[in-house]
């Protein structure tokens, strides 16, 4: 019984901050076709949908990120606003400059949109025909070398000054000059997860030699997260394995924030790790006011006072400032935190049922 009245309260909360949500999002609506003059109908039209009195992207929030995305183009907002949408709304990444083969192509459109005067060109109705271009022009293009990779920001900065042609001949010799930074996306996230599998490789590796291989972290780690942290940081393409080269295809990106957020707690991240990682991605830090990821900060909180082990380990091992420490933690200390960070996904669903909560981390 009390485990059955937990459950009601846990999706009593749920339901209560998607009310609220839809509230903060009526409210947005509301503003911008007061402000802009264009109505929810002129943005069913944008859109190619059927208006009708109900229409789900004014009584529900869209669910879908092209959707989001489509109805602040209908608005002209800008990139920020729509990144802000995607985030705050979507639970969605931010549009991401270096993903060739679909934000890029977004952020372009979007810029295009906001800087035309007029509304005389759909640009939204251009994303599948722009994109075809652009994976067409980079894969003709590849090269298996990297010589020279720009910043993201800088990419994006590039982005936004593109003009509108009709043949996207700008965006193409865009990608064209950019091909190496694209070839690194990701780099500085997978980069951040790969120290910490690096660091727990290790130090289990110290006690067993086979411990210290990636593949031993399975049963820990999904199958799917073993795949993505395999190979360098240094880019996410996939290797033929019959030349051993990169190809111009690329490793397949954890996909929803559900599934980051689980990947992080497999390796036995903490509230301020998970943040850095999460905004990395372009997700934004876990919302206290969200109540799935109120109850996971409140349980990693517990966890992490209950667990001054692997907190050591951290600043010993994993930050900057630590390494330069003239203490050291011993091999058995060590290989106990680590064995404490990768017991913490487990740890908590064990809690959470223990409470009566459902556990959203597991197989997302």
């Amino acid at each position: 019984m009390n485990t059955i009245r937990k459950s009601t309260n846990s999706h009593k909360r749920n339901e209560l901050y998607g009310k609220l949500q839809l509230v903060y999002w009526k409210d947005e609506i509301d503003n911008l076709t007061h402000t802009t003059g264009v109505s929810i109908n002129d943005v069913c039209d944008y859109l190619g949908l059927k208006y009708s009195r109900d229409i789900a992207i004014y009584t529900k929030i869209p669910k879908s990120a092209s959707t989001l995305i489509g109805i602040g183009m209908a608005y002209k907002l800008p990139l920020s606003e729509i990144n802000r949408w995607l985030i705050e709304y979507g639970k969605k990444h931010s549009l991401y400059a270096k993903d060739v083969f679909g934000d890029l192509v977004w952020i372009y459109l979007i810029n295009c949109n906001f800087n035309d005067p007029d509304r005389s060109v759909n640009y939204y109705s251009m994303y599948d025909r722009c994109r075809e271009e652009a994976v067409r022009i980079y894969t003709e293009l590849y090269d298996q070398d990297i010589s020279e990779s720009a910043d993201t920001d800088d990419v994006k900065a590039q982005l936004l000054s593109l003009p509108y042609d009709p043949a996207f001949e700008g965006l193409k010799g865009f990608i064209i000059d950019n091909l190496d930074a694209f070839k690194t996306a990701y780099a500085k996230s997978r980069g951040y997860l790969l120290n910490y599998v690096d660091c727990i490789l290790k130090a289990r590796g110290e006690k067993d030699p086979k411990a210290g291989k990636l593949n031993s972290l399975r049963g820990y780690l999904d199958d799917s997260m073993i795949n993505y942290l395999s190979g360098g940081a240094e880019t996410i393409h996939l290797l033929d394995m019959s030349s051993g080269v990169r190809t111009g295809k690329v490793k397949r990106v954890p996909r929803g924030r559900k599934t980051h957020i689980s990947m992080c707690l497999a390796l036995g991240m903490s509230a301020p790790e998970i943040n850095t990682y999460l905004n990395g991605m372009g997700y934004g830090s876990l919302d206290p006011d969200n109540s799935d990821e109120r109850m996971l900060l409140k349980m990693l909180d517990l966890w992490d006072d209950g667990h001054p082990l692997q907190r050591r380990f951290k600043e010993t091992c994993l930050s900057e400032s630590g390494k330069q420490q003239e203490e050291a933690m011993s091999a058995e200390d060590e290989f106990a935190a680590v064995a404490e960070m990768l017991q913490l996904r487990q740890n908590l669903l064990s809690e959470y049922r223990s409470r009566g909560e459902a556990f959203p981390y597991l197989n997302t």
